[in-house]
Formats: structure tokens, sequence, C-alpha cells
């Protein structure tokens, strides 16, 4: 079998059993975390353009960005941040 090509995906479009894992986790974060849905989808259209970007996995840090995008307070690796905390 060939060896996988890393995507520059979302972990859910990478590993499509991973939604319900991913859908947990979100919905386990306490409502004063959570960003709101449509600052999340943004930072997500950020990350989906990051050169970091590898199977839903941020190559900088080792998150799944999914989780790390859905927290107000978690900010972008990259130097530069391609986004920051809300706090």
């Amino acid at each position: 079998m060939p060896d996988r090509i890393p995507c520059r995906c979302l972990l859910h479009d990478a590993y499509p059993d991973m939604e319900t894992l991913i859908r947990s986790v979100l919905d386990s974060m306490p409502e004063d975390e959570r960003l709101e849905e449509t600052q999340y989808k943004a930072r997500l259209d950020l990350c989906l353009q990051c050169s970091h970007l590898a199977d839903g996995t941020c190559v900088l840090c080792g998150c799944y960005v999914e989780a790390r995008a859905a927290s107000r307070f978690s900010r972008c690796p990259d130097t530069p941040p391609k986004w920051s905390s809300q706090s």
C-alpha cells in the first residue's frame, strides 16, 4: 500500500469517521469558552489556506485545528498568528 500523502484539509475531511469525535469535543466545551460560529468558521477558513495544515493537524503545535479554533482563548501558533484569541 502506498504511503498516504497528507492533505491540506480539516480532520473530518481527512478521516470522515472522526466527525463524531470532533463534535463531541466541541459540544463538551463550556459555552463561555466557545467562539461564535461565524468566527469559528472564519478561523477554519484561514487554517485551510495555511501551509502548516496537514490532515487536520497544525504541524507547528500538533493540535487538531477544529478543536483549537473553537476556543475563544486560543490563538494561531504561527508567527505572526493568522488569528488571535478573543479574550
